[in-house]
């Protein structure tokens, strides 16, 4: 019997010290499925996140280190928000299909007074922010980015985060800021 149960205790021993802890952050996607449906042309469905394609007001230590060679300041507000718009379609992408992404100043003076230097620089990444794609491109007067999601990296019947930044290079910046999320599917 001592042998029986110095055995377990050993097992038992080998089994905790091997376990790993997961301290990795995780990424919640929020409600309604963690995405918001949109046909290919960009039209709503029934099903919407409220938290994607939205302005974000704060963003984590994590969110933050994703745009960490941007030189520009995202710990606070942006200095000038501005009304924009964001979103991504179809939604959800088939799997190895590609999705497009817009952002723009909305029209009204907002749209008229962005300079045409300003850019969009997109964060592709999955549940555990494994960065996987990134995208820089001209935003002055708004853009339309086609993402491809080859199916080697961007497994079917998964959730990734699409993060963006709206920003003046020179300046240093930052006009909008958010993030949305993408699902693909067989």
């Amino acid at each position: 019997m001592t042998k029986q149960l110095l055995a377990f205790l050993l097992l038992m021993c080998l089994a905790t010290a091997c376990r790993k802890d997961n301290d990795e952050p995780t990424i919640d996607f929020g409600p309604n499925n963690g995405f918001t449906m949109r046909t290919g042309t960009n039209l709503p469905t029934a099903q919407t996140d409220p938290t994607d394609w939205t302005h974000d007001a704060t963003w984590t230590a994590t969110e933050q280190g994703l745009f960490s060679t941007l030189g520009v300041a995202l710990g606070g507000s942006p200095a000038q928000v501005g009304t924009w718009y964001s979103s991504a379609y179809p939604n959800p992408v088939v799997a190895g299909g590609t999705g497009n992404f817009t952002v723009l100043p909305t029209t009204g003076s907002q749209s008229t007074t962005v300079p045409t230097t300003v850019r969009a620089q997109l964060v592709v990444v999955d549940a555990r922010y494994k960065v996987l794609d990134t995208f820089d491109v001209p935003a002055g007067k708004g853009t339309t980015v086609a993402l491809a999601f080859p199916t080697a990296k961007y497994p079917a019947d998964n959730l990734y985060r699409v993060y963006y930044v709206v920003y003046e290079p020179t300046q240093k910046t930052v006009y909008y800021r958010g993030h949305g999320d993408v699902k693909i599917e067989n």
